[in-house]
């Protein structure tokens, strides 16, 4: 590597890098010469050569021959922390970072033990503060490249570095020198010994299955990480641009870091080396445009491959994507809804095994009354408006809004909201949080899986159950809304039947809904960046449950309103209608019998009657007919009915004459005693 400081060791910092990477849950190792933080994403960004401690106890390294360096990557530990910031800004959690505060003229933690410390000076029992160093980065390292691998399954080495090669290209390594990038396209996408000694050999494995090629995940405008770069406007090699160096030009593809954390040697973990030149470093290429430019370029590769949509399109893992109807459910209902089921099936095969014992005694349902249309009235209104936030009006998502997809970085999101901000129904404040928040990550899930409210309005609101709890008390008012909807409905006779089975549905369909929320896995969704927007999904299904509950209680009444006393008086009613009939057609024959002329018509006409009647009983039809219909009946037990009918008639009879007879004599004998009472006295 071309030195870029003078042998008496000045050096240019650009003031617009300075940033510090120690945080609060940094680890240092011997005398803080080495620094680790955990992170949350499957990202390990390392910087071997930034460090600006000069220790004088600790010898400087001897440059023996040229394969020796001994000067620093100038700002690359800068550059490194403002992008691990930018990452905790898009991701909402930090990136893991193992960072070398040593200058590179004391230890170079990316070549071997032998040739990066002053183990020719110092005796093997007694390690000297560079080995202690060296040893204490590599161990971070390999601790990142453990957890990454045991959480995530994948991750990916960002190793740090700065060239000064004539060519101010970003060299992006591969462990592929510059004579391999330059074989034959065939040759790359085909060779499996390439593919196997290169740092990204897991990554390519993966998306073997999604047929993308070698050569593109090296330099593909739009799948590699050098086309990203490019791209932007940053010239990299390999890139589209630029698929290889010349043999003139300097590139420098792996070290000691790379070699051996990456997938080369048969890992999950692949590892770059990217080669900042001079002047995106320290000259006028020095900018936040470049880094914000490189930061979004290494959370998009990341994203497209560690940790976003190809995991779900391509990957042979297949993820259970989170939705509110599934076999669980269904199988749930189905247990819930079996009773009533079998009590319906029960009757239907008893009311066919002997139909006799349930003789058809329908009358006319009462008529509507004022009550009872008002809640026909409500439940309609319920049903129309459950009905529109379901499929019209679904709640406020700037995504689905804006059409984009939540992995959009926060930028062009801030970009597309500012852009757009006339026509989303949010006042100037709420906008203003709402690109506030939407710039984390993290947050771009809490708002698909909570809500847009929650986001915006809940100020305490650090983690999920935070969130949860925020939108409990309105997921409970909704369902206990619809229960007094039902409760009230069910008041009325027509409809009381289903009070118990709606407010169980309802209550189940509560349960559930919590469960949901309660169960989702927020890690899970970002690692797997699957796009469920759970709080429209949930509401979506919420609000077809309630639909459901209130149609059934809106059409499906109870059929026959009337009691069983109600029922057997008008029967009675019934058999004294026909009983005064019978009397009046016989008071209506003996008047027409008295008068000769009547007579004699009444006798012709019931002759005539006769002789039809008879024509009509000794027709074969009618005989098939009426044989047809009798066998259809069950003429012992209509008469049994009858019987019955009569006997209850009759004893009604009986008590009401008894009534009459008790009521006579109670009178008489007020009479008797009366008159007794007046002879007594006229004695």
């Amino acid at each position: 590597m071309i030195p870029e400081e003078t042998e008496s060791g000045s050096q240019v910092v650009f003031e617009k890098f300075s940033s510090t990477c120690n945080s609060s849950t940094s680890v240092f190792g011997h005398k803080n010469y080495t620094e680790f933080t955990r992170g949350h994403i499957p990202l390990i960004i390392s910087i071997p050569h930034g460090g600006h401690k000069l220790p004088e106890h600790i010898p400087n390294r001897e440059k023996i021959d040229s394969s020796v360096n001994i000067f620093n990557d100038n700002n690359t530990q800068e550059i490194g922390c403002a992008i691990a910031e930018r990452m905790l800004y898009e991701f909402g959690r930090p990136v893991y970072m193992v960072v070398n505060h040593l200058h590179r003229r004391k230890v170079d933690v990316n070549r071997p033990f032998e040739q990066g410390t002053d183990s020719n000076r110092t005796s093997k029992s007694s390690p000297s503060d560079s080995q202690i160093a060296w040893r204490d980065y590599h161990e971070f390292m390999k601790t990142a490249v453990k957890e990454v691998e045991g959480r995530f399954g994948r991750g990916l080495v960002i190793d740090l570095h700065g060239h000064a090669h004539q060519k101010n290209y970003i060299e992006v390594g591969y462990l592929l020198s510059a004579k391999i990038l330059a074989l034959p396209v065939h040759t790359l996408n085909t060779n499996t010994t390439i593919h196997q000694m290169s740092s990204i050999r897991a990554l390519f494995h993966r998306m073997a299955e999604a047929k993308i090629t070698f050569t593109s995940l090296l330099r593909a405008d739009i799948l590699s990480l050098g086309g990203r770069l490019q791209m932007f406007g940053y010239d990299a090699v390999p890139s589209q641009a630029h698929h290889f160096p010349t043999a003139q030009e300097l590139y420098l593809s792996g070290g000691y870091s790379v070699r051996n954390y990456g997938s080369s040697n048969g890992g999950k973990i692949d590892a770059i080396q990217l080669e900042l030149p001079s002047i995106l470093r320290i000259g006028k290429g020095a900018s936040d445009k470049f880094i914000t430019d490189l930061a979004d370029s290494i959370s998009w590769f990341l994203r497209e491959y560690y940790w976003g949509n190809i995991e779900r399109k391509f990957d042979g893992l297949s993820k259970k994507k989170l939705t509110m109807i599934n076999r669980d459910l269904l199988q749930l209902l189905i247990y819930l809804s079996l009773p009533f089921l079998l009590q319906k099936v029960s009757e239907w095969l008893r009311r066919r095994a002997n139909p006799s014992q349930h003789l058809d005694t329908k009358q006319p349902s009462r008529p509507f009354t004022k009550a009872e249309l008002g809640v026909s009235t409500l439940l309609i209104s319920t049903i129309i408006y459950h009905f529109h936030r379901a499929f019209f009006a679904l709640p406020f998502n700037i995504f689905q809004k804006l059409n984009v997809s939540i992995l959009t970085p926060a930028s062009h999101l801030k970009a597309l909201l500012t852009e757009q901000k006339t026509s989303l129904a949010l006042s100037p404040p709420e906008l203003d949080t709402l690109i506030k928040k939407l710039g984390s990550f993290e947050n771009k899930y809490f708002y698909v899986t909570y809500g847009q409210k929650a986001l915006i309005e809940c100020n305490y609101c650090r983690e999920a159950t935070d969130y949860l709890y925020f939108i409990l008390p309105g997921l409970a008012a909704s369902y206990v809304t619809m229960i007094t909807i039902i409760g009230l409905a069910t008041m009325l006779k027509r409809k009381q039947d289903w009070r118990i089975y709606c407010v169980v549905f309802l209550v189940v369909c509560a349960a559930f809904d919590i469960y949901t929320f309660t169960t989702l896995d927020i890690s899970l969704l970002i690692s797997t960046a699957a796009e469920e927007h759970h709080f429209t999904t949930a509401d979506f299904y919420r609000r077809l449950a309630f639909i459901i509950c209130t149609s059934i209680v809106l059409y499906m009444n109870k059929k026959d309103m009337r009691t069983e006393a109600e029922i057997l008086n008008d029967i009675t009613r019934r058999q004294e209608y026909i009983l005064g009939r019978l009397k009046g057609a016989s008071l209506q024959r003996t008047a027409v019998l008295r008068d000769s002329a009547l007579r004699k018509a009444f006798v012709e006409y019931y002759k005539r009657v006769e002789v039809e009647e008879g024509v009509i009983y000794a027709d074969p039809e009618y005989k098939k007919a009426k044989a047809t219909a009798l066998a259809k009946l069950n003429v012992d037990a209509l008469t049994k009915d009858a019987e019955l009918y009569v006997e209850n008639l009759t004893r009604i009879k009986e008590s009401e004459s008894v009534v009459a007879e008790n009521e006579l004599y109670a009178a008489a004998n007020s009479a008797d005693i009366g008159s007794s009472t007046d002879g007594t006295s006229g004695i």
